[in-house]
């Protein structure tokens, strides 16, 4: 089993983008597929795409998200894959509702875009 206690970077850090590059040309990228909702959690137990259990204890101050890189060495590299996000779509029909929307949608802390 692999223990993961923080997050290397992002897949997209250009200083850890050339070891990935290097790394999936010998087919030594792994990939643990999180749900989206999953991704706020602290502790998560997950297998990679080539069947190793991964246990994820993340300190306070970071979080999973797409593309974050658990393990980079010399022979691998394991990283999170996020399935959809899927969003709910509100159309208010008068200014009132609209408000009474935004405040309870900070109230219950939806993320909104």
């Amino acid at each position: 089993m692999l223990r993961v206690e923080s997050v290397v970077g992002s897949r997209n850090d250009p200083g850890l983008h050339e070891a990935i590059h290097h790394l999936e040309h010998h087919h030594a990228v792994e990939f643990v597929t999180v749900a989206v909702g999953d991704l706020d959690r602290r502790r998560l137990m997950a297998r990679t795409d080539k069947g190793e259990e991964v246990a994820i204890t993340l300190p306070r101050d970071q979080k999973l998200h797409d593309g974050a890189v658990l393990v980079l060495d010399h022979h691998r590299a394991v990283i999170v894959r996020a399935g959809e996000q899927r969003w709910l779509r509100f159309t208010p029909r008068s200014a009132s509702d609209a408000l009474e929307l935004g405040y309870h949608a900070g109230n219950l802390h939806w993320r909104v875009r």
